[in-house]
């Protein structure tokens, strides 16, 4: 297998992905990145919504990243807030951008975590709080000496708390169908 091909195995059965099915799996990833989250914001929530507390936009290229090639994931994590923002003008363009580069970094220090320590739980919370941190300080660099930058940030993580949860879960139950040392 030459080395584009181990770049589309399925990790599951070791076999390359044929382009037609890895384009299915990345559109489906795409399309449940973008249905997800719209599902959550559609049931009430006083307050504060629920897409920032339970953090559905990272579902599906958390599963993508435990059973396709990386790139599927990837591309779902680039290219869903960006479709959700086109179809329901949710989440405005600079919120689309910056969650974006959260979902590409997120699925980037997953899949580090994941090859550097196949067994480690604590992955795709540790992975979220890298995703927000690093692009919270990559679009405010002052804010790194900014004592209310700071307190904002830990106030959207503790929001996410019950997120970082449901992360955890999925990744635990992902995990369970997927042996990671495998292809690595």
């Amino acid at each position: 297998m030459n080395r584009t091909e181990s770049r589309t195995v399925n990790r599951a059965s070791r076999r390359p992905l044929s382009p037609p099915l890895l384009i299915s799996v990345t559109a489906l990833t795409v399309a449940f990145t973008f249905a997800l989250p719209l599902l959550f914001h559609l049931l009430p929530s006083p307050g504060i919504p629920l897409g920032a507390r339970l953090l559905p936009i990272f579902y599906a290229p958390l599963l993508a990243a435990h059973f396709f090639p990386p790139v599927v994931a990837f591309v779902g994590g680039a290219v869903a807030p960006f479709v959700n923002h086109a179809v329901t003008g949710n989440p405005p363009l600079p919120l689309a951008a910056q969650l974006s580069a959260e979902l590409l970094v997120f699925v980037g220090v997953l899949l580090l975590l994941r090859r550097r320590w196949p067994q480690f739980a604590l992955s795709a919370p540790l992975a979220y709080l890298a995703a927000r941190v690093v692009v919270f300080f990559a679009q405010q660099p002052a804010a790194l000496i900014s004592s209310d930058a700071w307190g904002g940030l830990f106030a959207s993580l503790q929001v996410a708390l019950p997120g970082l949860g449901a992360l955890l879960v999925l990744d635990l139950v992902a995990r369970s169908k997927h042996t990671w040392g495998k292809d690595v």
